[in-house]
């Protein structure tokens, strides 16, 4: 689900936000998770699942005046074991 998010080269009140609903299996466990990448900061709120970190972006970022196509979009996730 993609929200309304600030273009760039526009100020906003509310910057917007990206959130992404997913299921995750790892041995026989279902979590249902959902991710939130708030526009301009970069780097999503994160989940860790099963000792798994779970980030994602979504490129481009709305610019004021032009038009992006669904088709466009890139949902980058990245899925990094936690060591502790």
């Amino acid at each position: 689900e993609i929200e309304i998010r600030c273009p760039q080269g526009v100020e906003c009140i509310w910057a917007g936000q990206v959130t992404c609903a997913m299921e995750i299996t790892k041995n026989n466990i279902l979590n249902q998770v959902t991710l939130t990448d708030s526009a301009g900061s970069g780097a999503s709120t994160g989940q860790d699942f099963q000792n798994y970190q779970i980030l994602f972006s979504v490129t481009p970022s709305p610019v004021a005046g032009q038009t992006t196509a669904g088709d466009d979009y890139r949902l980058t996730m990245t899925v990094s074991q936690l060591r502790y």
